[in-house]
């Protein structure tokens, strides 16, 4: 259809109109087939990108770490933020670690499926103990009884500043 179109435009274009598939104001029609190219536009020139310049902010249609979020590096806004409490949602799992002094662990979640949901949020419950947990740039110092809420697809390192208890826990909100 689209040659088809293309070859009747190229006669009509003269009388100043053109024949669309879809609304004329939708990003659709802005795309161009070898069949649409004037010929002040030839020869064609190719090039091949040497960076990526677009991803997916969610949707990795089943490519491991095709997308924004999977990587890690969306959302931007990390640590306290006001959205990210769970009193109203769905705990996924909870584990309680034991870190002794200096002891440093690496925690990084996403969930494997194509994701349709909010991004997890992952609470960090000091049981006992002071720990120091750092987010990308963020640094945190927490103490007995304080808590941590951030998304669970960004790398969580936390390290025991004194021998300490600590509860993960991962929900959807």
């Amino acid at each position: 259809n689209r040659v088809l179109y293309s070859h009747i435009n190229k006669i009509i274009k003269f009388f100043n109109l053109r024949i669309v598939i879809y609304d004329p104001n939708s990003p659709f029609n802005t795309e161009r087939t070898i069949f649409d190219c004037e010929k002040i536009l030839l020869p064609l020139k190719i090039g091949v990108l040497k960076n990526e310049m677009f991803a997916c902010i969610d949707d990795d249609n089943c490519i491991p770490n095709s997308c924004l979020a999977k990587r890690g590096l969306y959302p931007t806004t990390l640590v306290n933020n006001p959205e990210l409490k769970n009193n109203t949602s769905t705990k996924i799992t909870s584990r309680e670690l034991v870190l002794m002094k200096d002891k440093t662990i690496e925690l990084l979640y996403y969930p494997n499926s194509q994701r349709v949901h909010p991004l997890p949020i992952r609470t960090i419950s000091i049981l006992s103990g002071t720990v120091k947990v750092c987010i990308k740039n963020e640094c945190y110092t927490l103490s007995h009884g304080e808590k941590l809420n951030s998304y669970a697809n960004i790398s969580h390192k936390i390290t025991a500043l004194t021998d300490s208890k600590i509860n993960c826990s991962l929900y959807n909100v």
